[in-house]
């Protein structure tokens, strides 16, 4: 009210003075009023206009956790409704190919005869709707309209551009999950190499993964941990972020002397030494090795996954809407595991053009972002003669099984994983010797560890065979975890059950304290066991408690090969997601039979 006090003080005609003070009675009144009508804050209406939400955006922030991520669902979705161009509707394409850079829009209406033939061009450089609405010539019925892509295939052969020599890699583990702390290590020890670097991204939610990793560091100088860590969620947005984040820390922090980098899970594992892997790309100076699947990428963009806009909040890939494609670019879909030049890495991290600007921003908004970036960034960019259609691995598909909606509670989409390699399998890595392929996924040792030790001793000789038990971690001290509560309710029964059992045994009897240490599942051969407990006694002695299952199960036909109960069962490789087969209360259950094949 200050500054409009001060303005009326101003002289005024009499006449005008007093229309004047009416007309700052009336703002005043009016001024109270809303006050006086909105005396609780709360209730106090935004002026702000308020964007319209459409239904996915809305079903989205209905299911979201918190409120946090509600506002931001509702402030990225009205972002990108009030502005048109939030996405590029085109971007240039850099790619030095001349017939492959020559991407037009130039088309052909043609006649179409009994299904099969095509012939009798109706128009030059015209869609048959434009043709026929201009001289109405008739039906525009049994007509194609054609469009020239000027779409060459890039990268599908090799082609040695240098005599072999050895060079500096990079291999990059994106890892999750507290059972896989062991197999990691196993990895690390098959591809170690002082002449090589290793940095590691451990999911932001995995922190006894990462407690026991970073010891790695400790010991071994050219092995490092990702400064910046994200949930890694299969299918998330912020899977492409921590890659591009892990990349520049590779350039600006450690400034390693690398020719490429090599991104990989704890599911890979190497069937060749990783000098003929250091060899072998020392052949194809500054090329990137990215699976692009032309038939893949025309399922991709026919499904409405690659049109939907994504958002990753409280661990879950919500959709909200849809985006149109870029014009002018080739879209590329492929793996998301990849082998690529630091000239590339550079590029796509620090480029500043309008072709990779554009294509960040709009896969950071993408589904499985990490399958189409780096493929849609080559095949536009100036590397595209630098493009290999090939990631040097082999990958266990069977389509039927592995593409399911098997992921739904991590996000709005369904998706295609590989199955798991089983000793069975040890007639696919047959043809593999001979050629370009050094690296095989997806790899379990809790589903089957012996054709990991089959492989550990064909390639590095190796035997490992009676080391057949493998222990996955469930419990840590350092967790900060209130007692059990964070595990299942038949592990907590279990502890229980070890720990009075502890308590009577006349070794430590009278027990003044007790502390559990850890619990580990343990896998023999793929089947569970049972499991650990470690405890401290009375802060001095450490000891160990074996609970094995009092399993009580007869197979009386030589035609079965596999009998199980349990509860979720993962129909993608055929396992129950719990194997403890532990029932507390009257729940469904679900039995699994296999028949051996005659």
């Amino acid at each position: 009210m200050y500054i409009l006090s001060t303005f009326w003080q101003q002289k005024l005609p009499v006449w005008d003075r007093l229309i004047s003070k009416w007309l700052l009675f009336i703002v005043l009144v009016n001024f109270a009023k809303a006050f006086i009508q909105n005396d609780d804050p709360s209730e106090i209406v935004d002026i702000q206009p308020e964007c319209v939400l459409d239904e996915q955006v809305t079903f989205a922030i209905s299911r979201a956790k918190t409120d946090y991520c509600k506002t931001y669902l509702k402030e990225i979705s009205c972002e990108i409704a009030s502005n048109p161009n939030f996405f590029p509707p085109s971007l240039p394409r850099f790619c030095p190919i001349k017939t492959y850079s020559e991407f037009t829009g130039h088309c052909n209406c043609w006649r179409i005869f009994n299904n099969a033939s095509v012939n009798n061009i109706f128009a030059i450089n015209r869609t048959c709707s434009d043709w026929f609405a201009d001289n109405d010539n008739g039906s525009i019925a049994d007509t194609v309209t054609l469009y020239r892509t000027s779409f060459v295939p890039v990268g599908t052969g090799f082609k040695p551009e240098a005599p072999p020599n050895q060079i500096s890699l990079v291999f990059f583990f994106l890892v999750s999950g507290r059972k896989s702390l062991r197999q990691v290590k196993r990895l690390m020890r098959a591809m170690y190499s002082a002449e090589h670097y290793y940095i590691i991204h451990v999911d932001k939610n995995e922190h006894y993964l990462y407690r026991e990793l970073l010891k790695l560091c400790d010991r071994y100088s050219n092995i490092v941990m990702a400064k910046i860590r994200y949930r890694t969620t299969w299918g998330s947005t912020t899977r492409l972020t921590a890659e591009l984040d892990v990349y520049k820390q590779l350039i600006e922090d450690l400034k390693w002397n690398f020719s490429f980098v090599i991104s990989m899970s704890e599911s890979d594992f190497p069937i060749k030494p990783i000098e003929a892997l250091s060899e072998f790309l020392s052949m194809f100076p500054n090329k990137n090795f990215i699976v692009g699947d032309i038939g893949n990428t025309t399922k991709m963009l026919e499904g409405s996954e690659t049109r939907s806009i994504f958002v990753f909040c409280d661990n879950y890939l919500y959709r909200l809407g849809h985006k149109k494609f870029i014009q002018n670019i080739v879209y590329e879909f492929g793996s998301d595991w990849t082998i690529l030049s630091r000239d590339f890495i550079t590029y796509i991290t620090y480029g500043d053009d309008e072709l990779i600007r554009g294509l960040r921003l709009t896969f950071n908004f993408s589904a499985l972002p990490s399958e189409s970036f780096y493929h849609t960034a080559v095949i536009n960019s100036v590397y595209c003669d630098k493009y290999i259609r090939h990631n040097l691995r082999m990958v266990n598909w069977d389509r039927k099984r592995g593409c399911t909606c098997f992921n739904r509670d991590a996000g709005d989409l369904c998706g295609c994983s590989p199955v798991i390699y089983r000793r069975s399998d040890k007639k696919l890595f047959a043809g593999s010797t001979d050629k370009p392929i050094f690296f095989a996924r997806k790899f379990d040792p809790t589903i089957d560890e012996s054709i990991i030790d089959w492989i550990d001793e064909k390639v590095f000789g190796i035997d490992l065979s009676d080391s057949a038990l493998y222990l996955q971690n469930f419990y840590h001290v350092e967790d900060n975890l209130t007692k059990l509560n964070d595990t299942s309710g038949a592990l907590k029964s279990i502890e229980l059950y070890a720990r009075t059992m502890l308590v009577k045994h006349p070794k430590f009897h009278p027990v003044r304290s007790i502390e559990l240490q850890q619990i580990h599942a343990v896998f023999e051969l793929g089947i569970f066991q049972g499991y650990t407990f470690q405890y401290t006694i009375d802060d001095r002695n450490d000891f160990e408690i074996f609970v094995t299952q009092n399993a009580h199960t007869n197979i009386f036909s030589d035609s079965i090969k596999q009998f199980d109960i349990g509860f979720t069962i993962d129909t993608r490789d055929t396992v129950f997601i719990d194997r403890s087969r532990t029932f507390l209360d009257p729940v469904l259950v679900t039995v699994l039979f296999e028949w051996k094949s005659k």
